[in-house]
């Protein structure tokens, strides 16, 4: 069980999502792939993002070991791995991770990098953006803004035809749902914090329109939008006693691949003219 379940392997689907998604774009905006590039970078993300788990069991093991929850799958923590072994499973992914990255292109290689020191700001003794709400939500949002869009940089260099405001969007929702689960899903954060959480709101809402008038994959948008309704009512009436990191860790499992399912459905030929109708049809609406 502690091979299969701990923060490296419970983390590592929703990163490759993540990037995925990004080169789901990039076919819905080019219409090919390089398959061998695309591998790379999974294993560059894969193993370089994974060093972060690492690093933080590492900084947070004192803490998380008073945690019943996190001792469960928290190697350290629950003392089935010493923290020099942690620190040379720390290098061993941190270097071979960068190493592929850089084989794949500069850029991606460079993004990686700023990723790792993202999240050495986010944990790192002494910086610990991750205990301030403001600084945590600027961080996290960087961080997933990168991992989001690391599919498509490391399939192309192009940024003319970047769905920037779409991947903004989806980094955003994300933060808000990290800063939710941070706080165990607590109804009390959101009351406390309304005025951030109405510029989120507000900020995701802008984005996604502009992105559904702005870019060619419209449908696909309100395709996610239907099928994530439907999780979350599933969540509500399923989910709702589950602890704080088991609903983040459905909701990731389930709403990720779903977007990435989303945008390939663009492929099918009956999808693709109906959204191709919609695009006609929101160009009109703008004219």
């Amino acid at each position: 069980k502690k091979v299969f379940y701990n923060s490296i392997t419970v983390n590592l689907p929703k990163n490759i999502f993540q990037l995925l998604l990004g080169a789901v774009l990039y076919v819905a905006v080019f219409g090919v792939i390089n398959p061998l590039q695309l591998v790379l970078a999974i294993a560059g993300l894969g193993l370089s993002y994974s060093s972060v788990y690492m690093f933080n069991d590492i900084m947070d093991r004192e803490e998380d070991a008073m945690d019943p929850d996190k001792r469960s799958w928290k190697l350290i923590a629950n003392g089935s791995l010493k923290v020099e072994g942690a620190i040379s499973i720390y290098a061993l992914l941190l270097l071979s991770g960068l190493l592929i990255s850089f084989v794949v292109n500069t850029l991606f290689g460079f993004m990686m990098v700023a990723l790792l020191f993202l999240n050495f700001l986010h944990s790192a003794q002494g910086i610990r953006l991750k205990k301030r709400k403001l600084p945590t939500v600027i961080n996290i949002t960087l961080i997933e803004f990168i991992k989001y869009s690391s599919g498509w940089f490391a399939l192309t260099s192009n940024v003319s035809k970047f769905p920037l405001w779409l991947v903004l969007m989806f980094a955003i929702i994300y933060t808000a749902g990290y800063i939710a689960y941070k706080f165990k899903f607590d109804g009390r954060t959101i009351k406390d914090s309304k005025p951030m959480f109405a510029v989120i709101g507000a900020l995701v809402l802008l984005l996604f329109l502009g992105s559904l008038f702005s870019y060619g994959f419209p449908l696909a948008m309100v395709i996610l939008v239907v099928l994530s309704f439907i999780v979350f009512g599933a969540k509500y009436a399923f989910w709702h006693h589950e602890n704080g990191f088991n609903q983040m860790l459905m909701l990731e499992l389930i709403i990720l691949p779903l977007i990435v399912v989303s945008f390939l459905l663009l492929s099918l030929p009956s999808v693709g003219a109906a959204n191709a109708a919609l695009v006609e049809f929101l160009k009109s609406i703008m004219h």
